[in-house]
């Protein structure tokens, strides 16, 4: 475990920090169809739309084709960790303008049983980068309610919120209230398919601009 912390902190510390150019970042949730337990592991992968921080740096463009992963843990009853990543496929960038990010989050369940309603509340933190330079970071929070299961289907929906900044200055910052809703679906024991659409009200405080933005997301999961 310290060594691969002093490996995160040696990557950590080759990457430069700085602001030029509109960034992606993940609001998604994908939440699968019963939390992950204690010691059980997940992993998914998933294609969506993800919002631009600046659309007036990319021709108005909102959103961009998107892929993401993330591995989840279990480590108590309530509390499940996870850590995610996402890429962005921009058709016209060199591999040294690729724009993507890592972020972290856990879940804590307030209700834990397996079935009926249920809510959790989830935080996260996280960073955006092009190329090898770490352009933003913020956090969010998600108040996230399950429903009763309807023809195997496991719907939910959240309210929540993010906050981000530029690395360059906390002066350049800005806020998004969020909500989602969407489904999963355990088409095979242990594995399944997620469907999910974000909004994302995204208002930009230094530049006074808001942008009403729509994520929607499809991923699989399989757990262990």
């Amino acid at each position: 475990m310290k060594t691969f912390l002093q490996i995160l902190l040696v990557a950590i510390a080759l990457i430069n920090t700085a602001c030029n150019t509109s960034l992606l970042y993940d609001p998604t949730l994908r939440m699968p169809t019963q939390r992950v337990r204690t010691s059980e592991v997940q992993a998914s992968a998933a294609w969506g739309m993800l919002p631009e921080t600046r659309p007036g740096y990319v021709a108005q463009r909102r959103m961009q084709h998107a892929v993401m992963a993330d591995a989840r843990a279990g480590l108590s009853q309530r509390v499940s960790l996870q850590a995610r990543t996402w890429i962005g496929i921009d058709q016209d960038d060199e591999f040294d303008n690729v724009r993507w990010g890592l972020g972290g989050s856990f879940l804590y369940a307030i209700d834990t049983a397996d079935f009926g309603w249920r809510t959790y509340i989830q935080p996260s933190v996280g960073f955006s980068a092009i190329g090898n330079t770490i352009n933003g970071f913020g956090g969010t929070l998600n108040y996230i309610v399950y429903t009763p299961q309807w023809n195997s289907l496991q719907p939910y929906f959240s309210v929540g919120g993010i906050l981000g900044f530029s690395s360059e200055s906390l002066h350049d910052w800005g806020l998004a209230p969020t909500f989602h809703i969407g489904s999963s679906w355990e088409f095979l024991q242990k594995m399944g398919v997620c469907v999910e659409l974000a909004s994302v009200i995204q208002i930009n405080m230094s530049e006074k601009v808001t942008h009403p933005i729509l994520v929607p997301t499809v991923g699989f999961y399989i757990r262990n």
